[in-house]
């Protein structure tokens, strides 16, 4: 199981690139594992989502 930390930089660095990719298809799936990240954070965190901001123009506000 990862610590926190790790997830939380998992996360983070997915959501990053997603947010850069310029194949929306990568950014999708990229999107797709910064929430799957980002519930494992909140399991660690007391359910506290962490804030990964905006997701990928052109991915809406769509979350999963």
């Amino acid at each position: 199981m990862r610590t926190y930390g790790e997830a939380f930089e998992l996360a983070t660095m997915c959501a990053r690139n997603a947010r850069i990719s310029t194949d929306k298809d990568v950014a999708r799936e990229l999107w797709k594992m910064a929430q799957e990240y980002q519930a494992e954070v909140a399991k660690l965190d007391d359910g506290r989502l962490p804030e990964l901001g905006n997701p990928p123009q052109g991915l809406g506000a769509n979350r999963r």
